[in-house]
């Protein structure tokens, strides 16, 4: 009897062990995606509206950036309305700081931050003379 009730303990220890490591392994990925979300949100509004030739530059490197800064992977996953949450402020941001690149400049290269960095170097070294 004693063996049964030991044995069922150990089972019971490590099931919740089990239990408490799969709780844990999706809720650390969650909580850093949910600081990316916030993240990538500040960035939307920092460069999402540039000014200057400086700024559409920065804006540029950004783009490129937010669009492959933490891109939930199969060993790094969390739930799945953390994660579509994450794509969609991902796609906010990437939409912003497009329409404001296109705004500030009169170009359209969508998401294209390449060659919007090397438009923007080209004309705007140009247009910084011209001033």
């Amino acid at each position: 009897m004693k063996r049964r009730t030991i044995l069922a303990g150990v089972i019971v220890a490590v099931l919740a062990v089990v239990l408490l490591a799969l709780y844990v392994k999706r809720q650390i990925p969650a909580m850093y995606h949910q600081s990316y979300t916030k993240e990538l949100a500040d960035w939307e509004k920092i460069y999402g509206r540039p000014q200057t030739w400086p700024e559409a530059m920065r804006s540029a490197d950004m783009l490129r950036y937010v669009q492959h800064y933490y891109v939930p992977e199969f060993t790094f996953r969390s739930d799945e309305a953390t994660e579509a949450a994450l794509a969609a402020q991902r796609a906010r941001t990437t939409r912003t700081i497009v329409t404001g690149l296109k705004e500030f400049t009169g170009q359209d290269f969508g998401e294209d931050a390449e060659r919007w960095r090397e438009w923007i170097e080209k004309t705007g070294e140009v247009e910084s003379r011209i001033k």
